[in-house]
């Protein structure tokens, strides 16, 4: 500790400033002019001082954001080195317990026996599935929460996990939901990210955020789920939330066309059909048409009577008209 910070504590006690020895010392440097490289040594003391306090509040920390704060501080800082090492530790480790939590996952769900939660409530469009999957609008909820609370009681792996996230939002419990649908994401579970995205997206049980949305359906896209890539189709065609952008549309269609997603066929078609975010292409446009019909896709017949009606594409044939209501 230098001689004016020695001072300074002790002018804050009960002494009085001339019976101490700093007091003395004190009384001398005001009585000597101040030169201006003697104002910078004291300008220099106070900066140094104040650096010390904030590198001894920070240098234990765990939360490596006030470590970068210390050095967003003293980016040249006398303790600068010694926070860049200790940040890298905690990021380190960080990245340790990440890992370890996901093995720890993927051990689970290896362990995990196909059990009743994923015949009636797992997710036909999650590639993670053990069961066939039963589509939303078919299962019911009350079975399926029952007997997927019992599964994540003795196996918490996250296909588990999500499975009782859905079967609770199918329930009308959508704030429950939420929290297991964010326990399994937390483990990059796409499915459940994907789900994450739609409850954002419609304001289900969580303020509605399509910003989130987005960049949920984004993140579980980048891990291959199929539904997430159609979402943001659907995003783009119609600017929900961000710009508009044809060709983004078609993209995201393509992918989860290439995995057979009915609905991302029919729309790929239409945007054939149309030319919009590609190149005009009747003949495509038909056979995608002919694809989601075949999938079941309500209105896919009708698209595919009117390429037969006005010979788009195919060869004209009234007798094949076809329309649904």
């Amino acid at each position: 500790m230098n001689i004016i910070s020695r001072c300074r504590r002790t002018a804050n006690r009960a002494t009085t400033l001339a019976g101490s020895a700093c007091g003395f010392v004190l009384l001398l440097l005001l009585a000597l002019p101040i030169s201006p490289a003697t104002a910078d040594t004291l300008q220099l003391a106070q900066a140094d001082a104040a650096e010390v306090s904030f590198w001894d509040s920070v240098k234990d920390s765990d939360n490596p954001a006030e470590l970068e704060a210390y050095l967003s501080t003293y980016p040249q800082g006398t303790f600068a080195a010694l926070a860049r090492i200790r940040l890298n530790q905690l990021n380190a480790r960080a990245e340790s317990s990440e890992a370890a939590v996901q093995e720890q996952a993927d051990a689970d769900t290896e362990s995990a026996p196909v059990h009743e939660c994923d015949t009636l409530a797992a997710d036909p469009y999650d590639a993670n599935r053990k069961a066939e999957g039963v589509p939303f609008e078919e299962f019911d909820a009350e079975p399926a929460v029952q007997a997927c609370e019992q599964a994540v009681a003795s196996y918490p792996a996250s296909p588990l996990q999500y499975q009782l996230g859905r079967a609770l939002w199918k329930g009308e419990r959508a704030t429950e939901a939420l929290t297991w649908f964010r326990k399994a994401a937390e483990k990059d579970y796409a499915a459940a990210t994907s789900s994450l995205g739609v409850m954002y997206q419609d304001g289900d049980g969580v303020a509605k955020d399509q910003a989130r949305a987005i960049e949920l359906f984004r993140k579980a896209a980048g891990q291959g789920d199929v539904f997430s890539e159609y979402a943001l189709g659907l995003v783009y065609e119609d600017g929900i939330g961000t710009a508009k952008d044809e060709a983004e549309a078609v993209k995201w269609y393509r992918k989860a066309a290439e995995k057979d997603l009915p609905g991302a066929i029919y729309n790929l078609g239409r945007m054939y059909e149309d030319g919009r975010g590609v190149a005009k292409d009747d003949a495509q446009a038909a056979e995608l048409f002919h694809k989601a019909a075949e999938n079941g896709v309500r209105y896919a017949p009708y698209s595919l009577g009117l390429q037969y009606e006005y010979g788009r594409g195919v060869a004209k044939d009234e007798s094949s008209c076809r329309m649904v209501p």
